[in-house]
């Protein structure tokens, strides 16, 4: 068996002051967006330390962050000094910390992102700058794991590099930052979060290690997904949408993705939809199909939710908060979701899972995916 993360993780109510501390004397670049800059101003440990002459914005990024962007951005800092980065805000944010704490240095020495992206044994030739990370949604686990992803839009491509030294040097997790997220944000993030934790127990790669992590992960997830309504009023459930990130961040830091990611990066692509939301599309279907080689594991998860079908706890979640009139919002027809099936799939997901996908098999899971969310 084996498990490396060799990211600090900084977790509870407050944690963010930790952050001000260690970055007080030196040269700090964060990327986020200019609204979490507005928002935090006034926040009682970090407007300070935002407001300082020794930090610098970046906000050139888009939610799905560009290849064009990430280069831009390189190029744009490679002859400054910088003794940290900080990825503020969601998945996006973090995955361009990630990014260009090993572009920037990688510029300098005269390698593109594109030769990493196509080489990452590029990445052990580079020194990284050390990376911070402040997740300010709760779901995507980018806080923890070693890759990140960047959108070819020229070539309509997702592509992701990958390496140990992308790992960041500590995560300062802080359920805080939680409580004023939308309710569409916090449930995307949160079903981001509970696919990432099942699709590391339908893996191939999945150990007894990360199989209780992500065990622990699912029950935390689906007890605060169903109270969601309740996460400005009730700080139990910003901690537990918290927990389950990080828990399924560290499951999947090891095992990687599997088919859902592979069916969501078109539906992301070509018609909008966002990430936790494209993930979940499949997923209850993806459950029905691997389910048989995962029993023991969804007896441990059902035994702690009170005996109650995961799938019947994900529907119930799923109706609740009307995840169909947002899939309507972006998807028209299953014919149009069908004529994707060559782009979901991919083999560094898809390969992943626990059984193997045909082409018939992903077809099957597609339709049942289309009927369940009643497209024509």
């Amino acid at each position: 068996m084996n498990f490396y993360n060799p990211v600090g993780i900084t977790m509870y109510p407050g944690a963010r002051a930790e952050l001000v501390e260690i970055c007080a004397d030196a040269s700090v670049l964060v990327f986020c967006s200019e609204s979490m800059v507005a928002r935090l101003r006034g926040d009682k440990y970090l407007g300070g330390f935002l407001s300082s002459g020794n930090v610098e914005f970046e906000h050139g990024f888009s939610s799905n962050p560009s290849l064009t962007d990430m280069t831009g951005i390189a190029a744009r800092y490679a002859s400054q000094r910088i003794d940290f980065i900080i990825g503020l805000g969601g998945g996006s944010a973090m995955d361009v910390a990630k990014i260009s704490a090993v572009a920037i240095p990688a510029f300098e020495r005269g390698f593109s992102l594109t030769e990493l992206l196509d080489d990452n044994h590029l990445v052990s030739k580079l020194s990284p700058i050390d990376c911070l990370q402040v997740p300010t949604t709760a779901g995507t686990g980018s806080e923890v794991t070693p890759f990140a992803t960047v959108w070819d839009y020229e070539k309509c491509e997702k592509k992701s590099l990958s390496h140990s030294l992308m790992y960041a040097k500590n995560a300062y997790v802080d359920s805080e930052l939680l409580q004023g997220l939308p309710l569409g944000v916090a449930l995307s993030t949160g079903l981001d979060a509970l696919n990432q934790a099942l699709e590391s127990l339908w893996n191939v790669n999945a150990n007894e290690y990360t199989r209780a992590i992500a065990v622990k992960a699912v029950v935390v997830s689906l007890t605060s997904l169903n109270q969601l309504e309740n996460i400005r009023l009730e700080p139990a459930v910003a901690n537990d949408l918290a927990m389950a990130s990080v828990f399924a961040g560290c499951a999947i830091s090891q095992t990687r993705t599997a088919i859902c990611h592979s069916i969501s990066y078109p539906l992301t692509m070509k018609f909008g939809l966002s990430h936790g939301m494209a993930c979940a599309f499949s997923m209850l279907d993806v459950l029905e199909f691997n389910s048989e080689f995962i029993q023991n594991d969804l007896r441990a998860i059902e035994t702690q939710l009170g005996n109650i079908s995961i799938e019947r706890l994900v529907s119930d979640i799923l109706i609740k908060y009307d995840f169909n009139t947002y899939l309507k919002e972006h998807l028209s027809s299953t014919e149009q979701v069908m004529s994707l099936q060559s782009e979901m799939m991919n083999p560094s997901r898809a390969g992943n899972n626990i059984r193997r996908v045909s082409k018939l098999d992903l077809a099957d899971i597609l339709r049942r995916s289309c009927l369940r969310a009643s497209l024509s």
